[in-house]
C-alpha cells in the first residue's frame, strides 16, 4: 500500500514537472496586432438562466421577476420578427421575372414541341376574377400551374408576416397589462412605497424601443404589400380549390396591417387611452432613460440608443388632444431638452437611422423647440474633429494597463499568499475604463455612420447611380476616412488587447466584485441596519426588512455561519470594532441574485427619510457600480458587442430603396476604408498599419448573418464580397510592396554624388500646378508595411489566413515578372543595353534581399535561373547568353567600329550588314523599371550616355550576367564563326581580288616623288579598290572578322580586372589558398619582400627590447603577412584568353598558309619581291585603299574603324609575314618617300596626296601598336636553331657555280656584289630598286607604270579573271632576268622543291 501511495505521489510530480516545463514555451509568436479579436470559436461560460432560479431567493421583489420573465420571452421573439423584418427580400420581383419570362416563351416553352403556338396568357386576375372557365383548358393549366408555384413561394413569407401581426397585439397587451399593473400599484401606495423597481421600467423600455423598431422597419420594407398583393392574386386564382372564409378575413386583416403606416404605434397608442395612470408609469421610463444617458449609466451603444429612441416616441405615445405630455409634471423636461438638442439623429437598425424629431412631429403638442439644434452639432458626430482626443485617451489608456498588467505580473510571482486586493481593484477599474473607452468609441462611430445617412451628398458633380453611394461612397472626405480608419484600428486594437488577457483579467475582477459585495453587505449595511432597529417597535421604518434581506440575500459569512451581531437589535458598540471579515473568492454573484440585490438597493435608495445622507450616498455609489458587474463578469461577450460593427456594412434599407438584389463592392464601407489606406499610401504610410482592421467589419457582419439575423444568403453575400476584397487587397498591397521596395532599392544603388545632385530640384506635379521636392522621391520613406508582413494568421470569416505566405506568392510572381520584363528589354535592344540589364538585375536583386528580410521568398538564384532559362531542359544557354551571341554576330561586330584610342566601340554612321530582327520591346512599367517616374529619367539620363558605344563597362556587365561558365560559349561561337568567316568568305575575296593586283609589285624610286609614287600606285590597284564588293563586303567583311579579334581582347582585359577584383575582395575573407598558387608560385614567401620583410624587423625589434616579448598577436600578423604575399605573389604562367584566341585562329590561317605563304618560287632563290601571291600584298592593296581620301568626304577610317585594321594585321602577324609588310608596304614606302629626304608637294597638281599621307601615318602607328600587342601575346620566333621558318640562310656558290655564272645584261638592274646570308630584318627600306649610283628617272606621268624604262608605256591593269600567278603576259620589252645559278644540291623542278616547314608556335 505504501509503495503504491509512493508511485502515485512520484507520478504526480513529474506530471506538475511537465506541466511547469510547458508553461516555459512560448505559445505566443512575435506578430504584431493588426487585427481585431477573434470569434471564430467563442465559449460563451456565462448563461443567463431568465430568473429560472428566482425560488432560491425570498425577497419582496421576487414576484417581479416573473414580469420580467414573460418581457424578456416577448423581446426575445421580438428580436427575431426584427431580424425577419430587416432581411426580408422581395419575393415578387423574381416571380414577376418568371411570369415575364412564360408571357414572352408562352404556355408549354418548356415543352419537347417548341412549334406549338403560344397565345399570350390572360393577365393576373385579381380578388374579383372569376376562376378559368373551361373555354381555354390549355392556358388556364399554364397558369394555373405558374399561380401554385407562386403560391408555393409566397405562402412561408406571408405566413411569418402573419405571425408578426399576432405577435405585435400579444406583446401590445403584455405591455399594457404591466402598464396597468404598476399603475395600480402606485395607486394603492400612494407613492409611500416603491413598486416598480428600475428593472421593470428597463424592461418596458426595451419593449417600447421594440415598438418603434418594428414600426421603422415595417415601414420601410414596401416589398411586403407586393409579396402580400402577388399572394392575393394567386390565392384568388386558386380559391376554387382552397376555399377558406376566415383565412380571407385574416388576409383583409394583415392587408390593412401592411398597408398602414405606423401601424404599430397606432395600435399601442389607441391601447394606452383606455388606460389609467399610464403618463406616470411612461414618464418614470422618460425619466429612466433621461438619467441613464445624463449619468452615462450604460455600456453598450445599443443600450445609449435605444434610450435615446424611446424618450421622443415614448412622448408621443403619452400626448393627446387632452394631455400636453412636453408640459408634463412627471416628465423632467430639463434633462430632456439638452439630450434632444445634442443627438438629433440617432441609428435605427443597420443602415437606418431616424432624426429623434420625426417621432413627435404628429403629436398634438409638438413643440419645435425641444429638437432645435445648432448646425455645430455636426462636429460631434464627425469623427474627425475628435479623434485626436481619441488618439490621447487611447494611448493613456494602453499606459497605465501596460503598467498595472506589470505591477500584477510581478506581485504575482513574488507574494506567496497571493495578490492584495488594491491590486486587483486597480485591475477591476482599469478594465472598466476600457469597455467604457470602447463603448463611447464604437457609439461615436455608430453615430457618424447615422449622421451621414440623414446628410446625403446632394452635389451635382459626383456621378452617383443609387442613393447609397451618395451617403457612403461620396459623403466622406479623405480626412474622415482616415479617421474612420483610425478609431476603428484604436478600437479593435484595445479590444483584442483586453480578449487576449481575459484569462489573467478574470480572477482580479471576481475578487473585487466578491470583495466589494461583501464588504457592502457586512460592514456598510451592518451600521443602517443598527439605525432602523433603534427606532420603537411601533414606529420601524418599513426599510428594515429589506435591509435584512439584502443581508441574506448576499452574504458570505467566515466559517459558513452568521455571527450574532448586535448590531441587529440596535445597539451600540462600547467601543470601536474592526470591520468584518469575510473569505476572499473568486466568485461573483449570480444573475438572478444580483438583479434582486440592486432592486432592494435602488428601493433602500429611494427612502432618503430613512437614512443619513452618507448612507443614501454609500446605497446610490453601489447601485451605480453594481451596474457593471454583469459587464464585467461576462468579459469577452460584452468586449464583442461593445466592438460590433456589422451596421457598417448592411445596407439592406437601401437595397429596398433602389431596388437593387446587391451593390458593387466600391460602395461598399469596409472595402472603401481599405482601399483608401491603399490609394494614399504616400500621404499617409502610418496608416497602413491600419489596414486590416476594416476588414473586421465583415466579421461582425458574417457572425451576426448566422448567429443573430440566421440568414444564410447575407452570409454567402459577404463570403463573396470578402473573397472578391481580399484577393483585390493581395493585390494592391502586394504591388505597392513590390513598388516600395524597387524605389528603395533603385535609391540605394543610384550614384551618391549624382542622387546629391538631384534633390534639391523640383519638378511639376503631373496635371497639376503643384510643385514636388525631388528628395521624397528619390528618397522613399521608412516602410510601414512589415506589421502586415509579419500576419500569419489573420482570421477572416472563421479562417486564418496567412497572409504573409499569400503576400509572398505575389511577391515572387512580382520579381519573376520583373526579371523576366528586363530581360525583354535587353532583348528588344542592342548590346549596349547590357549595362542598363545589369543595372536592372541589381536593383531587382536587391529588393528580393529587402522582401526577404519580412517574407519567405525563393532563392534569388532560382528566379534568375527560371526566368533566364539557364536550367531548362533542353538547353543550358541563358536568354542573356544567347542574345549577346546574337548581337555579337549579326550587329555588333558588322555594324561597330572600334576606336584603339577610347577602347570603345561606336556605332558605324553607315550600316552595311541589314539590321537584326528582334523581339517586340514590353510596355512601359514604371514599377519593373526602378519604381517611380523621377529615378526612372535619372536612370534614364546615365544609359542614354552608355547607349552611345561599347566597351570597358559593357564587357563587364556581360561578364557579370553570363559568367563564367557562358563566357566558354561567347568565346567558342565567336572562334567558330571567326572560322568560317575566314574560310568561307575572306579566302574566297582574297583570292578573287589577286587577281586585280598588279603584275609587277615594285616599289617606285625615291626620286619619283611622292605624288608620282601615289599616282603609281594609284593606277596599279584601281582595279581592286574599284571592284564592285570591295566596300560593301570585302571591307566590311574583314572589319566583321577585326572586330571579333578585338571583342576578345576587351574581354581578356575584362576578365583580368574581374579575376583581380574578385580574388582580392574574397581570398582574403574566406581563407583560402588560390588555385595559381599550385601552377608555380612558391609556398614559402621570401624575406626580401617588402610586407613580410618589415613585419618581421618589427617583431625582431620588440623581442630585443628587454622585458618586451614577442606577442601572439604580432605571429599572427607575420603568418597573415605571408599568406598576403602569396595571394599577390606574380604568376609565372601567363594565362590569357587572347593567347588562345590568337592559336585557334593560327590553326585556322595554318590551313590557308599554303595559298597566302610561299606560293610562287623566288626567283632570286630568297623571296619574291615584285611579283608576289602573298598575302600580306594583298593587305598592302587594302590599305592603301583605306588611306586614300574620298570623294565623298567619308573617310574609310571613320566608315569601318581600327577593327580592319586589326583583322590585316593579325592575319599578317600569323602567317609571319610582318617583316615582309613592313619592308615592302605600298603606304609606308609612299610615307619613307615623303619623310627621307623630304619633298616639297605641288596640292594643285596632287590634291589628295596629303590626306593620303595623314592617313596613312595614322595607319602606320596603329599597324605599331596592334603588331606589338600581337607580339606581347603571340609572337612569332624561330625555334631550335638559327634556322626557323622566317629567317632564310644563303650559302656562298660553289666553284662550280661561279664559273657558270655570268653577269646579267646592262640595264636589269641586278646586283653584282656577292651573296651574303640574308634575313627578311635586313630587307626593309626601299629594296627592289635599282643600284644606287644609277641616275634617277624622271618622275612618272599619272598612271606609269613604275618601270625604270623611261620610255616604256605603263602596263594595263590586271583583269579579272586572268590564269596565272602573274596574272597576265609579261613585257615583251623588259624580259624577265635569268634566274640565278642552281645550287647543284637544289632540286631540279618546282615540283620536287619541298615546301618551307610552317612555324612553330608558342
Amino acid at each position: 500500500m505504501a509503495t503504491a501511495t509512493s508511485t502515485s505521489v512520484s507520478q504526480q510530480q513529474q506530471m506538475e514537472e511537465r506541466l511547469s516545463t510547458l508553461d516555459m514555451f512560448p505559445v505566443e509568436d512575435d506578430q504584431c496586432v493588426s487585427e481585431a479579436p477573434s470569434a471564430s470559436v467563442h465559449l460563451d461560460c456565462i448563461v443567463d438562466p431568465n430568473f429560472q432560479d428566482r425560488n432560491a431567493f425570498e425577497t419582496k421583489w421576487t414576484q417581479e421577476t416573473f414580469h420580467i420573465q414573460k418581457i424578456q420571452d416577448a423581446l426575445n421573439e421580438g428580436d427575431k420578427y426584427i431580424n425577419m423584418l430587416y432581411t426580408y427580400r422581395s419575393c415578387s420581383y423574381p416571380i414577376s421575372q418568371l411570369f415575364n419570362t412564360q408571357q414572352t416563351a408562352g404556355p408549354g416553352a418548356s415543352a419537347a414541341a417548341p412549334s406549338s403556338p403560344t397565345p399570350p396568357p390572360p393577365p393576373p386576375p385579381d380578388e374579383s376574377t372569376s376562376t378559368p372557365t373551361e373555354e381555354t383548358p390549355k392556358a388556364s393549366l399554364d397558369q394555373t400551374a405558374v399561380y401554385e408555384a407562386q403560391f408555393a413561394v409566397l405562402e412561408p413569407e406571408i405566413k411569418k408576416l402573419r405571425e408578426f401581426m399576432y405577435f405585435h397585439r400579444s406583446a401590445i397587451k403584455l405591455f399594457c397589462e404591466n402598464v396597468k399593473r404598476i399603475s395600480l400599484a402606485r395607486k394603492e401606495s400612494k407613492g409611500k412605497s416603491v413598486v416598480a423597481s428600475e428593472s421593470i421600467l428597463v424592461s418596458l423600455i426595451k419593449m417600447l424601443d421594440l415598438f418603434a423598431l418594428l414600426d421603422a422597419l415595417k415601414n420601410m420594407k414596401a416589398c411586403l404589400n407586393n409579396d402580400f398583393s402577388f399572394y392575393k392574386r394567386a390565392m384568388g386564382y386558386l380559391r376554387k380549390n382552397l376555399g377558406a372564409d376566415d383565412q380571407n378575413q385574416e388576409n383583409h386583416t394583415l392587408y390593412l396591417f401592411l398597408a398602414h403606416q405606423n401601424a404599430v404605434t397606432a395600435s399601442l397608442k389607441d391601447e394606452l387611452k383606455e388606460l389609467e395612470g399610464v403618463e406616470d408609469v411612461i414618464g418614470s421610463c422618460i425619466n429612466v432613460c433621461a438619467e441613464r444617458i445624463e449619468k452615462e449609466r450604460y455600456l453598450l451603444p445599443n443600450e445609449k440608443h435605444m434610450f435615446l429612441r424611446v424618450m421622443p416616441f415614448a412622448l408621443f405615445l403619452i400626448d393627446s388632444d387632452s394631455r400636453d405630455a412636453f408640459r408634463s409634471k412627471v416628465i423632467n423636461s430639463n434633462m430632456l431638452k439638452p439630450i434632444f438638442k445634442k443627438y438629433p439623429v440617432v441609428t435605427v437598425y443597420g443602415d437606418m437611422q431616424v432624426t429623434l424629431e420625426t417621432f413627435v412631429r404628429k403629436a398634438p403638442h409638438y413643440d419645435p423647440s425641444w429638437f432645435a439644434y445648432d448646425a455645430r452639432i455636426q462636429q460631434e458626430y464627425e469623427l474627425v474633429h475628435i479623434v485626436s482626443q481619441i488618439r490621447e485617451k487611447h494611448n493613456e489608456y494602453l499606459e497605465r494597463f501596460t503598467q498595472v498588467m506589470q505591477d500584477y505580473r510581478k506581485a504575482k510571482s513574488t507574494m506567496a499568499t497571493g495578490v492584495p486586493l488594491p491590486q486587483c481593484k486597480e485591475i477591476f477599474n482599469t478594465v472598466l475604463q476600457g469597455l467604457q473607452l470602447l463603448a463611447d468609441w464604437s457609439g461615436k462611430i455608430q453615430q457618424q455612420a447615422a449622421w451621414k445617412y440623414s446628410a446625403p451628398n446632394r452635389s451635382p458633380d459626383i456621378d452617383a447611380k443609387f442613393d447609397y453611394e451618395k451617403v457612403v461612397r461620396y459623403n466622406y472626405t479623405s480626412a474622415e476616412r482616415f479617421a474612420l480608419i483610425e478609431v476603428i484600428s484604436m478600437l479593435k486594437g484595445v479590444a483584442g488587447i483586453l480578449i487576449k488577457q481575459e484569462s489573467v483579467l478574470s480572477s482580479p475582477i471576481r475578487l473585487t466584485i466578491h470583495d466589494e459585495l461583501q464588504d457592502f453587505i457586512q460592514n456598510s449595511l451592518r451600521e443602517m441596519i443598527r439605525l432602523v432597529s433603534q427606532a420603537k417597535s411601533s414606529a420601524k421604518p418599513s426599510s428594515r426588512p429589506d435591509l435584512l434581506q439584502l443581508r441574506t440575500l448576499a452574504a458570505d459569512w467566515t466559517g459558513g455561519t452568521e455571527p450574532v451581531d448586535t448590531a441587529l437589535y440596535g445597539k451600540k458598540e462600547k467601543r470601536d470594532t474592526a470591520p468584518a471579515t469575510y473569505p476572499t473568492r473568486a466568485v461573483p454573484p449570480s444573475a438572478t441574485q444580483m438583479e434582486l440585490l440592486r432592486n432592494l438597493v435602488f428601493s433602500l435608495a429611494q427612502q432618503k427619510k430613512e437614512f443619513s445622507g452618507t448612507m443614501i450616498k454609500q446605497l446610490e455609489e453601489f447601485y451605480a457600480r453594481s451596474f457593471f458587474y454583469p459587464y464585467l463578469i461576462d468579459l469577452s461577450g460584452t468586449i464583442l458587442k461593445t466592438t460590433d460593427l456589422a451596421d457598417l456594412w448592411y445596407r439592406e434599407f437601401y437595397l429596398e430603396l433602389n431596388h437593387q438584389l446587391q451593390f458593387p463592392i466600391e460602395m461598399s464601407l469596409p472595402w472603401i476604408l481599405v482601399d483608401h489606406v491603399l490609394e494614399s499610401k504616400d500621404a499617409n504610410q502610418e496608416v497602413l498599419e491600419y489596414t486590416l482592421f476594416p476588414f473586421d467589419i465583415y466579421n461582425d457582419a458574417a457572425n451576426r448573418a448566422l448567429h443573430t439575423l440566421k440568414q444564410q444568403f447575407l452570409y454567402n453575400e459577404i463570403e463573396a464580397e470578402v473573397n472578391l476584397c481580399f484577393d483585390q487587397l493581395l493585390y494592391k498591397l502586394s504591388e505597392q510592396m513590390y513598388s516600395f521596395y524597387k524605389t528603395q532599392a533603385s535609391s540605394v544603388l543610384l550614384d551618391k554624388v549624382y542622387k546629391a545632385a538631384l534633390e534639391p530640384l523640383t519638378e511639376r506635379k503631373t496635371n497639376s500646378s503643384e510643385m514636388i521636392n525631388l528628395f521624397d522621391k528619390l528618397n522613399p520613406p521608412r516602410s510601414r508595411y512589415e506589421p502586415l508582413l509579419q500576419q500569419r494568421h489573420f482570421q477572416l470569416l472563421g479562417r486564418s489566413v496567412n497572409l504573409s505566405a499569400l503576400v509572398a506568392q505575389r511577391l515572387n510572381t512580382y520579381l519573376r515578372q520583373n526579371v523576366d520584363y528586363a530581360i525583354s528589354r535587353f532583348e528588344s535592344a542592342d548590346l549596349t543595353a547590357i549595362t542598363e540589364l545589369e543595372s536592372q538585375l541589381k536593383a531587382i536583386h536587391m529588393t528580393h534581399t529587402l522582401i526577404s528580410r519580412h517574407v519567405d521568398v525563393d532563392p534569388w538564384s532560382s528566379i534568375m535561373n527560371e526566368m533566364n532559362e539557364s536550367t531548362s531542359l533542353v538547353s543550358y544557354h541563358s536568354r542573356i547568353l544567347l542574345h549577346c551571341f546574337f548581337e555579337l554576330v549579326y550587329d555588333f561586330c558588322p555594324n561597330y567600329n572600334f576606336n584603339t584610342i577610347t577602347q570603345r566601340f561606336v556605332k558605324s554612321p553607315r550600316q552595311f550588314a541589314p539590321a537584326p530582327t528582334r523581339d517586340a520591346a514590353p510596355k512601359p512599367n514604371i514599377v519593373f523599371l526602378w519604381g517611380n517616374r523621377q529615378l526612372n529619367n535619372a536612370y534614364q539620363n546615365i544609359f542614354e550616355m552608355h547607349k552611345k558605344f561599347f566597351g570597358q563597362p559593357h564587357l563587364m556587365s556581360m561578364i557579370n550576367l553570363i559568367g563564367r561558365a557562358g563566357l566558354p560559349l561567347i568565346v567558342g561561337e565567336c572562334l567558330r564563326h571567326v572560322d568560317l568567316k575566314l574560310k568561307n568568305v575572306i579566302a574566297p575575296y582574297v583570292d578573287e581580288l589577286f587577281q586585280g593586283t598588279p603584275i609587277s609589285g615594285k616599289l617606285p624610286l625615291h626620286s619619283y616623288g611622292v605624288g608620282g609614287s601615289y599616282l603609281n600606285f594609284e593606277a596599279k590597284l584601281k582595279e581592286v579598290y574599284t571592284y564592285g564588293d570591295f566596300k560593301n563586303e570585302v571591307l566590311q567583311e574583314l572589319r566583321d572578322f577585326g572586330n571579333h579579334v578585338l571583342f576578345l581582347l576587351l574581354l581578356d582585359d575584362c576578365l583580368k580586372i574581374y579575376d583581380t577584383t574578385t580574388f582580392a575582395v574574397w581570398a582574403p575573407v574566406m581563407g583560402i589558398t588560390p588555385p595559381v598558387v599550385s601552377k608555380g608560385v612558391p609556398l614559402e614567401p621570401s624575406e626580401s619582400d617588402p610586407l613580410v620583410a618589415v613585419l618581421a624587423k618589427f617583431r625582431e625589434f620588440l623581442a630585443q627590447g628587454g622585458e618586451a616579448k614577442s606577442m601572439p598577436s604580432m605571429d599572427e600578423d607575420c603568418a597573415l603577412a605571408q599568406t598576403v604575399d602569396q595571394y599577390y605573389r606574380q604568376w609565372t604562367q601567363q594565362i590569357s584568353l587572347f593567347k588562345g584566341v590568337l592559336m585557334r585562329i593560327d590553326e585556322t590561317v595554318n590551313s590557308l598558309r599554303n595559298e597566302w605563304c610561299h606560293k610562287d618560287v623566288p626567283e632570286n632563290g630568297v623571296m619574291q619581291v615584285e611579283t608576289t601571291h602573298e598575302f600580306y600584298r594583298f593587305w598592302s592593296c587594302i590599305l592603301f585603299a583605306l588611306c586614300m581620301p574620298q570623294k565623298d568626304g567619308e573617310q574609310m577610317h571613320e566608315l569601318y574603324g581600327d577593327g580592319i585594321l586589326w583583322a590585316g594585321s593579325t592575319l599578317v602577324h600569323l602567317l609571319g609575314q610582318k617583316e615582309r609588310f613592313n619592308a615592302f608596304d605600298f603606304t609606308y614606302h609612299i610615307l619613307a618617300t615623303s619623310e627621307d629626304p623630304p619633298f616639297p608637294i605641288d596640292t594643285n597638281q596632287f590634291p589628295d596626296v596629303l590626306g593620303f599621307l595623314g592617313n596613312a601615318r595614322t595607319v602606320k602607328e596603329l599597324n605599331s601598336t596592334v603588331f606589338d600587342i600581337l607580339d606581347e601575346y603571340f609572337p612569332i620566333i624561330p625555334v631550335g636553331s638559327e634556322e626557323g621558318p622566317f629567317r632564310v640562310v644563303l650559302h656562298p656558290p660553289s666553284a662550280v657555280a661561279l664559273s657558270q655564272w655570268s653577269p646579267p645584261a646592262a640595264g636589269t638592274g641586278m646586283a653584282t656584289r656577292p651573296i651574303t646570308t640574308m634575313t627578311t630584318a635586313a630587307m626593309g627600306g626601299g629594296g627592289g630598286g635599282d643600284d644606287d649610283e644609277a641616275a634617277p628617272p624622271p618622275p612618272p606621268h599619272r598612271g606609269g607604270s613604275g618601270s625604270d624604262d623611261e620610255e616604256a608605256p605603263p602596263p594595263p591593269p590586271p583583269r579579272r579573271g586572268d590564269s596565272g600567278p602573274e596574272g597576265g603576259d609579261e613585257d615583251e620589252d623588259n624580259p624577265p632576268p635569268p634566274p640565278p645559278p642552281r645550287d647543284p644540291d637544289e632540286p631540279d623542278s618546282e615540283e620536287d622543291a619541298p615546301p618551307p616547314p610552317p612555324p612553330r608556335r608558342t
